[in-house]
């Protein structure tokens, strides 16, 4: 991915992953450009590819009980 989570979240330069350092800390989650129900009906017609992916830690997936593989990001209205 190549961003730097901590600078985009504080403005502050994190010390450099390396990129065996990032994929042991972190999961990759889909993030899908459509936007589906929370109250107004919203329809998704046809398949969608993933527009880009949002890193989240290993650990704190785990404490939640998640798996990255289980989840997509969508948008969501209403």
């Amino acid at each position: 991915v190549g961003a730097d989570i901590g600078y985009i979240v504080t403005g502050n330069k994190s010390p450099k992953l390396q990129n065996s350092d990032f994929a042991y800390e972190f999961d990759l989650v889909n993030v899908y450009d459509v936007s589906v129900s929370a109250g107004d009906g919203a329809v998704c017609l046809g398949e969608t590819e993933p527009t880009s992916r949002l890193a989240f830690r290993k650990d704190w997936l785990a404490r939640h009980g998640l798996y990255a593989k289980d989840l997509v990001i969508v948008y969501a209205k209403g």
